[in-house]
């Protein structure tokens, strides 16, 4: 809770855009660390609180929008910037900040930890640890079998994320050895797939914005393009990566 507090306040204070992803990092750690109570100790009525998630899913819409614009920063031809989608994007943008900015003002977060805190197990044994990180470790191998659909891809990294930040809190442990001798094989798959997640997210964006911008839809297309190509070939590298 202490990492998404400190992340609030860098973005109420817009000291720098990577704010949104850090928060959003540090929430998927407080997930894992909750579905690690749920499963190995039994803590049923343990939950992300609602205001939390809710803080959660405009900080990722918000966060998708950023990433979309930034792509035309990149590599786009002046006379794309300049249509009239990318200007309602822009403050579309803005517009969210100051959502998240007036859900903050809201949200307590000492009322938020202590209602968590009042959930937690004392103590899990090393038997129920073992055997969490057991199952996590099947679930994996599982579904990175024959990934084909992008939900699927998505919930390898999902899995992944759970495994390493609840095996990393637990580093000493040998219970998390084996996992955490794999951590930069597992931080480079999830990489590729956070970059094949956000390549599938900005072609949702862009194809929206072709349905309702003729003008320039001709250099739209060469982008949706470069996108599918991009796309197709990060499938590529995260199937071989999974053989």
């Amino acid at each position: 809770m202490l990492g998404i507090r400190e992340c609030s306040s860098r973005i109420l204070n817009r000291s720098d855009e990577d704010c949104i992803h850090d928060v959003r990092v540090a929430f998927k750690k407080l997930r894992a660390f909750i579905r690690l109570q749920k499963i190995a100790g039994g803590n049923k009525d343990l939950h992300v609180p609602r205001k939390l998630k809710k803080f959660y899913k405009r900080a990722g819409s918000l966060r998708d929008r950023q990433l979309y614009f930034n792509s035309f920063d990149h590599q786009a031809e002046k006379k794309i910037f300049n249509t009239t989608s990318l200007k309602y994007l822009s403050e579309e943008i803005r517009i969210r900040q100051r959502i998240i900015d007036r859900h903050l003002d809201r949200l307590s977060f000492d009322l938020l930890n202590e209602n968590i805190l009042s959930h937690l197990s004392k103590k899990i044994s090393n038997k129920k640890l073992a055997r969490y990180f057991k199952q996590q470790q099947q679930r994996f191998n599982k579904i990175s079998r024959h990934p084909g659909s992008d939900e699927e891809i998505h919930d390898i990294r999902k899995c992944l994320k759970d495994l390493l930040y609840n095996a990393k809190a637990l580093e000493d442990s040998e219970i998390t050895e084996a996992i955490i001798r794999r951590e930069d094989d597992y931080k480079k798959l999830i990489d590729m797939i956070g970059e094949y997640n956000d390549t599938r997210i900005a072609l949702s964006f862009l194809r929206d914005d072709m349905s309702k911008d003729r003008r320039t839809r001709a250099a739209l297309t060469v982008f949706e393009k470069q996108l599918n190509d991009k796309k197709e070939e990060l499938k590529k590298d995260i199937i071989h990566s999974l053989a």
